[in-house]
């Protein structure tokens, strides 16, 4: 539903609009933004405290560094 507004100018807008009418309340809309921060959060740091080992095992023998 909300992908057809991807790139159109006001689609935030319109994409809110249509869930309101479709009977979307703000404290579901709320829920759902909260469960997508937290997500959000668990997935952008939880790469940070296994890269380092991750590198150290396999970074030189697949990407050298060259420069």
């Amino acid at each position: 539903m909300i992908s057809q507004y991807s790139g159109v100018p006001g689609g935030s807008e319109k994409a809110l609009a249509d869930m309101r009418a479709s009977g979307v309340s703000r404290e579901i809309l709320e829920d759902a933004a909260y469960k997508m921060a937290l997500h959000d959060i668990t997935e952008f740091s939880h790469p940070g405290s296994m890269l380092p080992a991750l590198y150290a095992e396999f970074g030189k023998k697949v990407m050298p560094v060259r420069f």
